[in-house]
């Protein structure tokens, strides 16, 4: 037996292209042969069994398969109904039948939203005029204008000490050259700070006054115009503040008889 060379593959024979060359149309296929029993030709012998495969164009092509109808359903597809009230659009024209009732939506649409902005104006309008009406009605605690107690304090400080000495002293028991160079050791070794509102040498007015006349902080309001806090607060600060410069104000008690009183007959009973 001589057995023929392979072919290369420069040698094998190119398939042609399914995309370029048309397929054939498929020829029919015989159907099986039934398994079911030989029975006899008549008008009760069963329909023979056909083949399941796709019929084929041709003149050997078997009839196709039906389906029998469902009862209750029709043997048509339809198509769902359409929504009420929405318009359709025309197969031919691709266009609305009717544009009045897109009209007639587009105005029903603006005037729903006119609507609802007065809606929404009525209510904030009346939300404002209740909420004026409760803030009349609640009770308030009046205060007097920032400008005329400013006005009346400074007044009254001038009074103090910047007039006279003798007023100066009777005021704060301290003159006015001892009383500004006091608020100037204060100031130099930051003892005592210039707050927004209130000034050492007012800071230091306050504690003389207390101090010198045996004052409670009630009766300093109508002078100072200040509170009972700010008052208690800015005499714990210069208290401090004097506690500071205790070895250099506050001399301790000494045994030393002064000169006049040795020399004087007024005090003999108490320098003997």
């Amino acid at each position: 037996r001589k057995i023929s060379p392979r072919p290369t593959f420069l040698e094998q024979p190119t398939r042609p292209c399914p995309r370029a060359t048309p397929h054939p149309p498929p020829l029919a296929t015989p159907s099986k042969p039934s398994r079911q029993r030989p029975s006899a030709a008549g008008p009760l012998a069963l329909p023979r069994r056909q083949s399941h495969l796709p019929p084929a164009a041709g003149p050997l092509a078997l009839p196709r398969r039906r389906l029998a109808p469902v009862p209750g359903r029709s043997a048509t597809r339809r198509r769902p109904a359409p929504a009420p009230g929405r318009p359709q659009l025309t197969a031919a024209a691709g266009v609305h039948p009717d544009t009045g009732e897109m009209d007639e939506l587009a105005r029903k649409r603006r005037q729903l939203i006119v609507r609802g902005a007065g809606l929404v104006a009525g209510l904030y309008a009346y939300m404002m005029v209740m909420f004026r009406r409760s803030r009349q009605q609640t009770p308030r605690i009046t205060v007097g204008s920032m400008a005329d107690r400013a006005i009346s304090r400074e007044s009254n400080l001038r009074y103090i000490y910047h007039s006279s000495d003798i007023n100066c002293s009777n005021q704060l028991r301290m003159r006015k050259a001892p009383f500004f160079r006091l608020c100037a050791i204060f100031r130099e070794r930051n003892l005592l700070l210039d707050s927004i509102h209130t000034s050492i040498e007012e800071q230091v007015a306050m504690f003389l006054y207390v101090v010198g006349h045996n004052q409670r902080y009630r009766t300093l309001q109508p002078i100072f115009r200040r509170s009972i806090e700010v008052i208690s607060r800015y005499f714990k600060a210069v208290l401090y503040a004097v506690g500071e410069l205790r070895d250099e104000m506050i001399r301790p008690p000494s045994n030393h008889c002064h000169r006049k009183i040795q020399e004087s007959t007024r005090f003999n009973h108490i320098s003997r």
